[in-house]
């Protein structure tokens, strides 16, 4: 291929890649269209195929083209949600998307993967300690960015990011050995009777887990479940009410089935670390994915938006119940409920990634950021 032949191609590759930021801003990543694309980058749809194949092909070339540079920013202390311009705010959102979704889309994850690795081993340098900053302000940063267009106020949750920047390289208040400490027994909070709402409710979860909420159709969902649609008409009106159905469900039981294992004196530092571990394990997969996927809905779909909103303040004040005797303002205490928020939804998308963020000790973080908090170490055992 000649210099002008190969100047020319990278000159188009770069505007279906802008296209498609473009796109994703209108719509979401799951409502992308070929002809929408083709029109914003002024090429044809024959082009698209001949360049990218299908959608993954070009979402493939976006994470190429600006993938690093948002990772980057993922972990940079000298940059924020709050200050980024609208068009910066546009492209952070539509990056958080296409990170989100690739591990479910294997053209997409095939470049991913790998990218993400490589940047998680240039900035951990092998310590598990930098791997716990890195993985907890990268996680709260792209939970505020998939959270943000659901409940502006998540943007409370850079409170804990200000404690792990003035952290250390190396943990201040170690705790007990990990093999001596079990993890909290949380799992998926799937039905143990035969309810037909219920039964709905599981499936259109597990559908949405894995492949979004776009193609939760009520027939697929019905099909999960195995009901007829005319069973399932008469309980939820649509897909979306049976969505929003299952994301309160959800929450609210996820939720309550951690705060039970809360001793008396409330969510500490060590509970903090532990139920993040808990939370990576193979029995809140379905969870994990399903939250993510809600809220990439959420962000396109103001309905959804704002029952969500509802639901996650409601869950936001029990948790800062559990936080119990936490030496903490009541707004420091909202603060860290949306924080745990961000948490949850971020670390699901790096160990979907395939980052091992599930083999690290999260309670030596979780720890020195208490630390700070109180401006003094805590006990530290043998």
């Amino acid at each position: 291929m000649s210099d002008l032949s190969e100047a020319r191609q990278a000159r188009t590759i770069a505007r279906f890649v802008e296209a498609a930021v473009v796109a994703i801003g209108e719509t979401g990543i799951d409502r992308l269209s070929v002809s929408r694309i083709a029109t914003l980058a002024g090429a044809s749809r024959p082009t698209f195929y001949a360049y990218f194949g299908e959608v993954g092909g070009l979402l493939a070339e976006l994470w190429l083209a600006r993938g690093a540079a948002f990772l980057d920013w993922l972990v940079n202390p000298s940059v924020s949600l709050a200050a980024a311009s609208a068009n910066e705010k546009i492209e952070l959102e539509v990056m958080a998307e296409v990170f989100a979704v690739a591990h479910r889309i294997p053209e997409l994850s095939e470049v991913v993967n790998p990218s993400v690795g490589e940047w998680w081993q240039t900035r951990t340098h092998g310590s598990e300690y930098v791997a716990l900053k890195v993985a907890w302000v990268a996680a709260a940063r792209l939970g505020e960015i998939l959270t943000f267009k659901v409940d502006s106020d998540v943007t409370q949750a850079v409170f804990g990011e200000h404690f792990i920047w003035q952290l250390g390289h190396e943990c201040q208040n170690p705790p007990p050995p990990l093999a001596s400490t079990p993890l909290p027994q949380v799992s998926d909070p799937l039905a143990t009777t035969d309810s037909m709402d219920r039964r709905l409710l599981d499936a259109a979860v597990k559908v949405i887990s894995t492949s979004g909420v776009s193609a939760a159709s009520m027939t697929r969902i019905s099909r999960t479940a195995r009901v007829t649609t005319g069973a399932a008409y008469p309980r939820f009106s649509g897909s979306e009410s049976l969505v929003l159905s299952a994301f309160e469900n959800w929450i609210t039981e996820v939720t309550e089935e951690n705060l039970s294992q809360i001793g008396p004196e409330g969510f500490g530092p060590d509970d903090f670390g532990l139920f993040v571990m808990a939370g990576l394990q193979s029995n809140r997969k379905i969870w994990r994915n399903f939250r993510v996927e809600t809220h990439l809905e959420g962000a396109i779909n103001a309905e959804m938006a704002a029952a969500m909103r509802t639901t996650l303040r409601a869950t936001n004040d029990r948790v800062v119940l559990g936080l119990g005797r936490l030496p903490a303002s009541p707004e420091q205490k909202q603060a860290i409920a949306y924080w745990v928020h961000t948490i949850g939804i971020g670390m699901a998308i790096l160990f979907n990634a395939g980052l091992a963020v599930d083999r690290l000790d999260h309670r030596m973080i979780t720890r020195d950021m208490m630390g700070a908090l109180l401006n003094r170490p805590l006990p530290t055992s043998a």
